[in-house]
C-alpha cells in the first residue's frame, strides 16, 4: 500500500435507500410552486431515483424537509407572515434606521 493511500483514504459511499412512494412523491413535489433553487436541486434528486430508484439518507431527508418546506400548511404560515408584516412592520422599519 502505498503512502498516498495511506495518508489520503478514499471517502466510503454513502449507503442508498428505497424511496417509498418516490415516484409519486417526486411528482407532487414538482407540481409545486418552487423556487428556483429548489426546483433544480428537487430535478437533480429526481434524476439520481429514476436512474437506481435509490437516494442516501440525507438526500431522502432533503427530499422530506422541501416537501415540508412547500406543505399547504408552510406556504399559508409564510402567505400570512407576509400580510402581517406589510400591514404592521413595513411603516415602522424606516424610523427604526440608524443614521451613520
Amino acid at each position: 500500500m502505498s503512502y498516498w493511500s495511506q495518508m489520503y483514504r478514499r471517502p466510503q459511499k454513502a449507503e442508498r435507500l428505497e424511496v417509498k412512494n418516490g415516484e409519486a412523491r417526486f411528482e407532487s413535489l414538482m407540481a409545486k410552486k418552487l423556487s428556483e433553487r429548489d426546483r433544480k436541486f428537487a430535478e437533480s434528486l429526481k434524476a439520481q431515483f429514476e436512474d437506481s430508484g435509490k437516494l442516501s439518507p440525507k438526500q431522502i431527508e432533503c427530499v422530506e424537509r422541501m416537501e415540508q418546506r412547500y406543505s399547504p400548511a408552510s406556504v399559508l404560515k409564510r402567505e400570512n407572515w407576509a400580510q402581517s408584516y406589510k400591514g404592521d412592520h413595513r411603516e415602522i422599519l424606516p424610523s427604526l434606521r440608524v443614521e451613520a
